[in-house]
């Protein structure tokens, strides 16, 4: 399902209410449905751990779906004081739902993943502005323990951000960045999934999926720290044979230490290497 965008004026922003999780009956009944659910769990499967809480995207991401992408980035360069008083209640409400969140499960305190698709398209500029006051006031009140992040958009030029200010160990990385590059950036610093691209399993195509999963690993594997996974998330539709043939190509080209020979397309993937550093130079002589 996609949320369809509210916010369509200024003075939505104003009419924009934190919800209190002790009278809002959508949320009481999800925390209701949530507790059946675990009680369904223990009936037909036994001790099984089951997790969830109903919470938001930090504040640039969760206006993206609020406003409309379009609408976000337009707004940010147009209206930025207005989208500030935005994304404080957006971080409002972020801790309010958490704060019920442990109240209502018992869950422990102390970690905390962030979802943040939208920031990723902002400048380094932007994103120091709209995102990284939020984000940050989220994992030092929430995660003093263990920090991830998730984003579907692009990190590299931020990756320092992420690993040095946010001090994410854990990183859930989309199709959209490139993974050489954060192969560098994250080495020794912090784990990371993630980049396949999951369009390769409905090209009802093999050697697609194997050249994917080479050049991933191919990339990421030598500095350790990588675990091979699509990016996003493994969609709807998609064959579960294609899906399973993946995992077992990546357990075989993926298990340390990695040895050419498990590799059967190294030249493809070498040789999109050798043309992008062409692409670079040429680039730098002009």
């Amino acid at each position: 399902p996609w949320i369809i965008p509210c916010i369509k004026s200024l003075e939505d922003i104003d009419n924009l209410e934190v919800p209190d999780p002790y009278e809002h009956k959508g949320i009481r009944e999800y925390y209701r449905r949530f507790e059946e659910f675990k009680r369904l769990v223990k009936e037909n499967y036994g001790d099984l751990p089951v997790g969830g809480g109903l919470g938001i995207h930090p504040p640039v991401s969760a206006a993206g779906s609020l406003l409309g992408t379009s609408r976000l980035y337009f707004w940010l360069l147009k209206y930025p004081n207005e989208m500030h008083k935005l994304f404080r209640k957006l971080e409002e409400t972020f801790k309010v739902l958490r704060e019920y969140y442990y109240e209502v499960t018992g869950a422990e305190r102390g970690h905390l993943g962030l979802a943040d698709d939208h920031s990723g398209y902002l400048n380094r500029r932007m994103y120091e502005k709209f995102t990284l006051p939020y984000n940050l006031s989220l994992y030092e009140t929430f995660g003093t323990k263990d920090r991830s992040l998730h984003m579907d958009s692009h990190m590299e030029h931020i990756a320092d951000i992420i690993t040095d200010v946010y001090k994410v160990r854990n990183v859930d990385v989309g199709v959209e960045s490139d993974i050489r590059v954060l192969a560098e950036k994250f080495r020794g610093k912090a784990v990371f999934n993630g980049n396949a691209n999951w369009r390769v399993l409905l090209e009802d195509s093999l050697e697609a999926i194997e050249i994917e999963v080479e050049r991933c690993i191919y990339h990421a594997a030598p500095g350790r720290g990588y675990i091979f996974d699509n990016g996003g998330e493994t969609y709807a539709n998609i064959p579960p044979e294609m899906l399973k043939y993946e995992v077992e190509y990546a357990k075989k080209v993926g298990k340390y230490p990695i040895k050419r020979r498990n590799f059967k397309h190294l030249d493809v993937i070498e040789k999109e290497r050798s043309t992008i550093r062409h692409k670079k130079a040429s680039h730098n002589l002009k």
